[in-house]
């Protein structure tokens, strides 16, 4: 492709050999599309809907742009490597499609601004991330219908994560970095999970609202400790589980009432003025917290419509109980000191 203009730049823009003399149609979904050093430094603009089997950007510093939708993948393995030195500000759907195989993806820390849609129909590939992956697009990424997904280790941003129907996702050893607000993760009751040793994060310390959709699915590690006033919804009709879930203060967490969430640990941690707040989604109804042993040991939080429950110790220091918790025991300061009085415990199980 030359330095400038339209993907669809019909015969003015593309050729068959790196440098070579332009006068090729536009590439299609089974072409295998190179951006490299001879195709300058200048913006190829996705001003209409695009389409190529694979992409290879090594050695290219330009731009692909555009608001348009661009199409990866067809019956035969196409694999996605961005060029460290280019930028991909390309805000339509970033879309990936697979027959066969599994296919890559390689950004070289280049973000992807599109919408990551994985949209597979019948297809029966994969595809697989070989290093770090962001998007920066305000939208979450989607897995549809059958594509199957393994982040392999690496760290992935975005602004959330949204499945339909039954795709399949394998986070490994990964870091699942969630860094926007409204719908950051939600999770078809068909998709299959995969779990693993990864650690999901919800960062965002604004004011605006977060809903969690786990979908019944069993978790390793996830933490909501950005600070932010803004309300963590862990929604939904389904119990889950996880390792470790980790809250902290200043935020507000919300359970789904009548439901059931098991850990291996749960840490809540607040401070004076910045409180973790704890309750159920419908008020007067509690959520179970559950965990089989241990001891869970909580600080600086507001606790209302809480059964904790399972065997384990679940003890607030320096909290607050609001109303309608069972299984919890509240302890007292008294001289600068953590005390245990059984005249004045509340919510004992």
């Amino acid at each position: 492709m030359g330095a400038t203009g339209d993907w669809a730049d019909g015969v003015n823009g593309w050729s068959l050999t790196s440098g070579g003399a332009a006068g090729q149609a536009d590439p299609t979904a089974a072409d295998d599309v190179f951006f490299d050093g001879n195709s300058g430094t200048g913006t190829v603009t996705v001003a209409a809907s695009a389409a190529c089997r694979s992409f290879n950007g090594t050695g290219y510093g330009g731009t692909i742009a555009g608001t348009s939708q661009i199409s990866f993948g067809d019956a035969t393995i196409g694999n996605i490597t961005l060029g460290s030195g280019m930028t991909w500000s390309q805000s339509g759907n970033f879309r990936l499609s697979s027959s066969t195989g599994v296919n890559t993806i390689t950004t070289n820390g280049v973000s992807i601004a599109g919408r990551i849609l994985f949209q597979f129909a019948v297809d029966t590939g994969s595809w697989r991330m070989d290093d770090a992956l962001t998007t920066t697009n305000g939208s979450p990424i989607q897995f549809n219908t059958n594509s199957t997904f393994n982040t392999n280790g690496f760290t992935l941003t975005a602004n959330g994560v949204t499945t339909a129907n039954s795709p399949t996702i394998t986070l490994g050893a990964s870091s699942i970095v969630l860094n926007g607000t409204g719908t950051l993760w939600d999770i078809a009751s068909g998709a299959t999970l995969n779990s693993n040793t990864s650690a999901i994060s919800i960062t965002d310390t604004s004011s605006t609202g977060k809903t969690v959709a786990l979908g019944g699915k069993t978790y390793n590690n996830m933490s909501v400790t950005a600070g932010g006033t803004g309300l963590v919804n862990f929604s939904g009709a389904t119990n889950n589980t996880f390792n470790t879930l980790t809250l902290a203060g200043p935020k507000s967490v919300r359970f789904a009432a009548s439901q059931t969430q098991t850990f291996t640990s749960f840490v809540a941690d607040g401070t004076a003025g910045n409180l973790v707040t704890i309750d159920s989604s419908l008020a007067g109804t509690a959520a179970t917290l559950s965990d089989a042993g241990g001891t869970n040991a909580v600080t600086y939080v507001s606790l209302q419509d809480s059964t904790a429950t399972g065997g384990a110790s679940w003890t607030a220091e320096f909290s607050t109980n609001v109303s309608g918790n069972t299984g919890w025991t509240f302890l007292v300061v008294a001289g600068g000191s953590t005390t245990t009085s059984t005249a004045m415990l509340v919510g004992v199980g």
